[in-house]
């Protein structure tokens, strides 16, 4: 029924799982913020670690500080999915790296 609804409203339904998985689409995961597409979005929850969540959580104002004044929508998604491009995580949402200074995996 609620994928149904989200359907009607004119949204790409996905199903994340079990209430008690929820915790992979909060915030700083790899599926949060990222806007990502249906197809992109299936492994994405799957990569979420809580210990480095935490981590990409607290290095978010250092790294949204180097956008300047006024980001764009474009700019904010991309330093969301910098955050989690190494390591399983950069297989899963894929791209080629931002411009040096938003990503901290190494290279």
């Amino acid at each position: 029924m609620a994928v149904q609804l989200v359907d009607d409203t004119g949204f790409g339904p996905f199903d994340a799982g079990v209430l008690a998985n929820s915790w992979r689409q909060q915030p700083m995961g790899p599926a949060y913020c990222t806007e990502l597409t249906l197809d992109q979005m299936g492994p994405a929850p799957a990569a979420a670690d809580r210990d480095k969540d935490v981590r990409v959580r607290d290095s978010m104002l250092e790294r949204f500080a180097t956008l300047g004044g006024a980001p764009t929508l474009e700019d904010v998604v991309e330093v969301n999915r910098a955050a989690h491009r190494r390591h399983r995580s950069h297989r899963i949402l894929g791209g080629a790296h931002a411009p040096r200074g938003c990503c901290r995996c190494s290279r």
